[in-house]
């Protein structure tokens, strides 16, 4: 075996042990996240459930909803492929 090819696995190694030990830490210590700090508010409760409503943490991106239904996915997909045979030119 020669240096060069002994090298990229001994790198190979050294990253692995350190993915390793760094996952036990997680796995030992727990993961720091914090949670609940989104606000909310129940809005609805039976017995021991509860159901929230979060504030939205950003914007609305969309001011207006975005409607799509099967039939209006047919319709479009009909006319695309023949205009002359679509259901609106029936009537």
């Amino acid at each position: 075996m020669t240096k060069e090819s002994v090298i990229p696995a001994a790198d190979d190694m050294i990253s692995a042990l350190k993915k390793y030990t760094r996952g036990m830490q997680i796995i030992l210590d727990g993961a720091q996240a914090a949670t609940g700090q989104t606000p909310k508010e129940v809005i609805w409760t039976k017995n021991k459930a509860k159901l929230y409503h979060y504030e939205p943490t950003i914007e609305k991106r969309f001011p207006i909803p975005i409607l799509i239904s099967m039939h209006l996915l047919i319709a479009l997909m009909s006319w695309i492929s023949c205009p002359a045979t679509a259901w609106w030119n029936t009537w």
